[in-house]
């Protein structure tokens, strides 16, 4: 491994970006048969989501198909040019993509529980560490990082970019990170030396750092780790463990990508090997605000069956 100054962020990798446009009107059937169901029947409805997937594009299948076994370098998977008709529209469109990778869940403290969720600017949120904020950038995360059951992925489906052209979605892979780190902090970022914070909309409204579980910002295989990590809200517990997470923050800020979405362009990130933001923007309140649908996967829903109850999605965690 190499200092961070000495090497270039690789070039964007093309299997991250699938257009589907040449498929609109097929996804767009597909989308309007899931649209008539309820969605207070939330199982039946994700069922029939399951059966509907199997009839997804063959280029669409086998792209979500490779990141759910493999991700990629980038860290997400963005599929530009969805049909966006209406909000029904937009949830199925979510839940059919969602059922090739995993399971749709819900935290209770997060929208009492909702599965699927809507993302824009909060006039009393501006200048929170928070999805609603608007006017200070997002400072890049794990999502949920202090939370025993983690998402898999975290999905954002563009309904609407913000006119100002601003707000671009940050994200940044361990993958593309991990030749920058300096290798005397590597076995230091495997250690359980750092404290995270609790999110915003989990109880943490004094944006309190450090308030959260102790744990290592990379784990598991040491050449292809996942990555657990806030840079808002984590502290080291040693000197050494805070120079680390500045070796941390430099490798992220130089292979972040930046990324403008489209209405109809769905961003895939996989939670456990990166880490995304947002830059800041200027809301109007007008009704032409950025506007994103927004949900979250586990990979098996039996992962999380300590904290949720039976028949249902939503983790109930308590803090």
């Amino acid at each position: 491994m190499t200092g961070a100054g000495k090497r270039r962020a690789p070039a964007r990798s093309r299997s991250a970006i699938v257009n589907c446009a040449p498929h609109r009107k097929r996804m767009l059937d597909l989308c309007a048969q899931l649209s008539a169901l309820p969605r207070a029947e939330s199982e039946s409805f994700l069922r029939h989501a399951a059966r509907a997937a199997r009839d997804l594009p063959g280029r669409v299948k086998h792209a979500l198909d490779s990141f759910a076994a493999n991700a990629n370098r980038e860290g997400y998977l963005l599929l530009r040019g969805l049909p966006v008709a209406g909000t029904n529209g937009a949830e199925a469109g979510l839940a059919l993509i969602a059922s090739r990778l995993g399971d749709i869940v819900g935290y209770i403290q997060e929208k009492n529980g909702a599965l699927f969720h809507d993302v824009a600017p909060q006039r009393s949120q501006e200048r929170e560490q928070s999805a609603s904020g608007s006017r200070v950038p997002l400072a890049l995360h794990t999502e949920r990082c202090f939370h025993p059951h983690l998402p898999s992925h975290v999905m954002l489906l563009c309904l609407r970019p913000d006119p100002g052209q601003r707000g671009l979605t940050e994200v940044a892979s361990v993958r593309r990170m991990l030749s920058l780190l300096p290798a005397r902090h590597v076995p230091t970022l495997f250690r359980p030396v750092f404290r995270t914070g609790i999110d915003y909309s989990f109880g943490n409204t004094a944006t309190e750092k450090a308030n959260g579980p102790v744990l290592a910002v990379l784990q598991g295989d040491r050449r292809d780790p996942r990555l657990r990590y806030d840079l808002d809200l984590m502290a080291g517990l040693t000197p050494e463990a805070n120079a680390a997470l500045v070796s941390v923050k430099r490798a992220a800020m130089r292979v972040r990508r930046r990324i403008r979405l489209a209405a109809g362009d769905l961003l895939i990130i996989d939670n456990d090997r990166a880490v995304h933001g947002r830059g800041a923007f200027t809301p109007r309140y007008d009704g032409r605000d950025r506007l994103l649908k927004r949900a979250y996967l586990v990979r098996d829903l039996r992962s999380i069956r300590e904290d949720r109850r039976t028949g249902e999605r939503v983790i109930r965690t308590r803090f």
